[in-house]
This record gives structure tokens, sequence and C-alpha cells, in this order.
């Protein structure tokens, strides 16, 4: 199994981009499908609008939910502009703070973590992970 810091761009010490690895791999690193997460939920709720309709195999689809559809794979291609930092800590950090959030509604749920790391001057810097 493949591990993406053998994947990673050493020039721009990023991952690899999101599309690529998941065009090329039949595997995802946790981190990726975290980040993905969103595309994926919207894709999910619009299965359960086409379920709720209640529609056959063979049937057209609603203008309104077409739609909601083109709409969505306009966007898709931004997935492939996702980078992800390998290294996110300052050198010269005092005090390191780990926060997470989370939020549900009926249709999806999400969480994040970020760090917050004061540096030895007082800078104070955030970054999600």
């Amino acid at each position: 199994m493949r591990v993406l810091k053998v994947l990673a761009d050493a020039k721009h010490q990023d991952f690899p981009k999101l599309a690529k690895i998941i065009s090329r791999d039949m595997h995802m690193d946790d981190i990726l499908s975290d980040i993905i997460g969103p595309v994926i939920a919207k894709a999910k709720i619009f299965m359960q609008s086409l379920w709720l309709q209640e529609l056959d195999w063979n049937d057209s689809l609603p203008t309104n939910i077409l739609q909601v559809w083109n709409d969505f794979l306009i966007t898709l291609p931004a997935v492939d502009e996702i980078n992800v930092p390998r290294y996110i800590l300052s050198d010269d950090v005092n005090k390191i703070n780990l926060n997470g959030f989370s939020d549900a509604s009926e249709c999806a749920y999400g969480a994040v973590i970020y760090i917050r790391c004061v540096t030895n001057s007082g800078l104070i810097q955030t970054k999600l992970l």
C-alpha cells in the first residue's frame, strides 16, 4: 500500500492533487476522504433527493433536479485545486493548542480541527488540520 508521503511532490512540499490520486489509486488515505467529504456529502444529498422523487430507472429527471446535478458537475473540477501542506508548524513555536468543532444538520455533519501556535515572538498562527 502506497503512502502519501512517498507520493508527495518534494518541490512544493504538498500532497499530490486529490483528483490525480483518486483516479490513479483504488484506495485513499483518511486525510483525503476528509477533505473531499463535503463533495461526497453533496452527491449523497442529491441521490437522496432522487430517491424521494420516486423516479424509475429510465425516467427523465425533473428540470430543477437536473439543474442541481449540472451545477454540481461544474464545481467538481475545483477538487483538483486542493493542496495539502505536509509541514504546518513554525520553527520557533512556544505554545501549541489543538481546537476542534463540529456541527450537524438533518442532511449532513461535519467537523474541523485546527492548530493554534504561538511563536517565541508572540505571533499567533492558525492552520486547519
